[in-house]
């Protein structure tokens, strides 16, 4: 049995399981109830479609592009040297491309544990699980569709979508033989407005026994319990709960070493609007315009700890993070913001936002009463952890 397979005959056995539950077999929880009920369920199904990593091909474009850079100024200088009285710079060659910025990190990069270890931008995720899921609508077009409303619109539209949707099964489900129940106008406002668009809602009613057809001159839904592809029940409790898929933000670690000193510049990615329309949106909160934030921890002797931070997460993921990056995870150590100083316990449960770490943040590592020659000397971080040099 496939992946693929085992996933949705897992998720339908857990759908049937919590139908027993409200059927007498205990007290089961409340059907409006969140719950992320379909986050595990990609596991299965995208091992087999690797998509290589694309961080690794940013850096080489970025590279090349450096490269091209360096050559175009060599080119400029020889030419400005050697070149007659009376030519110009642009008459005896092409001008230079503009010099590129040269970017604190590749990117922002997302993890998804359930689907498989690479770790990519966030539109090739989006990309290969809107793939698979629509690979997956031939065997399982129920589940499938489901899951398809959460990941493959805008969140708005898949909520009303989705409630569109629970009111036309759970008419089914209790009035089973009133026929004006069993019948959607496709020119119905609602109908049109909040479901005949959005991505793998037809699915769901094809499943749930609907079938397109044409009543004097106009397409109508007609439901018959002969067309039903999967138990209404099942499928209305998968509909109810399916929640999108989480992507977990990377850290994108890096240890750095204090060889020359490069302003941070970020990518787009770190922008919830366009670099370019930062400059216009002075008047919108920070939070607004960013989206991650990158933070780097000075250590003693003079290596950067640097990693890549949603605004809204908290100051003790920063303490976690270098934690988890020390030689001896047991040392206790402190960090100390230019402006905000020393971030202590009660600052753990503020967000970086509140705290002003954003867009991006230098934090000096400090070790209580550890004496300053000995902690020049000192190795506070894995040696596997330190790879470019900054």
């Amino acid at each position: 049995m496939s992946k693929i397979k085992r996933y949705f005959t897992k998720k339908k056995e857990e759908v049937a399981f919590r139908l027993r539950l409200r059927s007498g077999m205990g007290q089961g929880r409340q059907l409006n109830s969140a719950q992320p009920y379909a986050t595990p369920s990609i596991l299965r199904r995208i091992r087999d479609a690797h998509v290589p990593p694309q961080r690794n091909q940013q850096r080489d474009e970025t590279s090349a592009a450096a490269a091209a850079a360096a050559a175009n100024a060599v080119l400029a200088s020889m030419l400005r040297k050697y070149s007659s009285p009376g030519v110009s710079i642009s008459q005896a060659a092409p001008k230079p491309k503009p010099e590129q910025r040269e970017l604190a990190c590749e990117g922002v990069f997302f993890r998804c544990p359930e689907l498989s270890p690479e770790v990519l931008s966030k539109q090739s995720w989006q990309l290969k699980i809107k793939d698979m899921l629509h690979r997956q609508l031939a065997n399982e077009r129920g589940l499938a569709g489901c899951l398809i409303i959460h990941n493959c619109n805008p969140i708005k539209e898949a909520g009303d979508c989705r409630d569109a949707l629970v009111n036309y099964l759970e008419y089914l489900i209790h009035s089973p033989g009133d026929e004006q129940f069993s019948k959607i106008r496709m020119s119905n406002s609602i109908f049109n407005d909040k479901v005949r668009h959005v991505n793998g809602a037809l699915d769901v009613l094809y499943a749930a026994g609907f079938e397109q057809v044409d009543i004097n001159g106009e397409p109508f839904l007609v439901w018959s319990k002969e067309h039903i592809e999967m138990d209404l029940d099942m499928l209305l409790d998968t509909l109810k709960h399916t929640q999108p898929i989480e992507l977990i933000l990377d850290r994108n670690k890096k240890v750095l070493q204090p060889i020359r000193q490069i302003p941070i510049q970020l990518p787009d990615d770190f922008f919830r609007i366009s670099a370019k329309d930062t400059s216009e949106s002075i008047q919108m909160p920070d939070s607004s315009i960013y989206s991650c934030t990158l933070i780097r921890i000075k250590f003693p002797n003079g290596l950067h700890l640097q990693g890549t931070f949603d605004v809204n997460d908290k100051v003790a993921d920063i303490f976690d993070f270098v934690q988890s990056c020390l030689t001896d995870v047991t040392l206790q150590f402190d960090l100390v913001a230019n402006i905000a100083g020393k971030l202590d316990g009660g600052d753990m449960d503020k967000t970086l936002y509140d705290c002003k770490l954003i867009p991006n943040a230098v934090l000096l590592f400090v070790v209580p009463g550890l004496d300053d020659s000995l902690a020049l000397g000192s190795a506070f971080i894995k040696e596997q952890q330190q790879q470019q040099p900054l």
